[in-house]
C-alpha cells in the first residue's frame, strides 16, 4: 500500500483497475499493442526524411554555447574528443557521412584556434592524439 493514498489502496491495483476500466471501453478491433504499431509505423516514414549525416552541424551550435558557459576545454572535450570521433568512424562505413566529413573539420576550425586544438590533442593518450592528428591534419 501507498501511505498518504486516498482510501488506503495500493497505487498498483488503482493503476491495474484504470487499465482495465480503459481496455474494456476500446473500440473492439484495436488492442494496445496496436497503438505501438501505429506509432512505429509513423515514425519509420519520417526517419528517410532526416539527414543525419548534417548532425555536425547542430554539434557545433551546441559547442558554441558550451564554450561560452563551461570553456574552451570542454568544448573542444564535447566536439572533437566525442563528436568528430564518433563521426569520423560513421563515415568509414557511410558515404554520406565521408561527404560531409570535410565541411565537420572546416566548422571545428572555425570553432577553435589552431593553440586550441593542438593544445588539446597533445593532452589526449598517444592512441587517441595520433588518430585525431591524422583527423586534423596536425604534425
Amino acid at each position: 500500500m501507498v501511505r498518504g493514498h486516498k482510501n488506503g489502496h495500493s497505487l498498483l491495483g488503482w493503476i491495474g483497475r484504470a487499465h482495465s476500466q480503459r481496455d474494456e471501453r476500446a473500440k473492439p478491433g484495436l488492442r494496445v499493442g496496436d497503438v505501438v504499431t501505429i506509432a512505429t509505423n509513423a515514425w519509420r516514414d519520417y526517419i528517410p526524411c532526416m539527414r543525419f549525416e548534417r548532425i555536425w552541424v547542430e554539434q557545433c551550435r551546441a559547442t558554441r554555447a558550451i564554450k561560452r558557459r563551461f570553456g574552451a576545454k570542454s568544448a573542444l572535450d564535447y566536439l572533437i574528443g566525442e563528436k568528430l570521433t564518433m563521426f569520423a568512424d560513421a563515415a568509414r562505413d557511410d558515404p554520406a557521412f565521408a561527404q560531409e566529413l570535410p565541411r565537420f573539420l572546416a566548422a571545428v576550425w572555425r570553432l577553435f584556434n589552431a593553440d586550441e586544438i593542438a593544445g588539446y590533442v597533445a593532452s589526449l593518450r598517444p592512441a587517441s592524439r595520433n588518430r585525431l592528428r591524422q583527423l586534423l591534419y596536425l604534425r
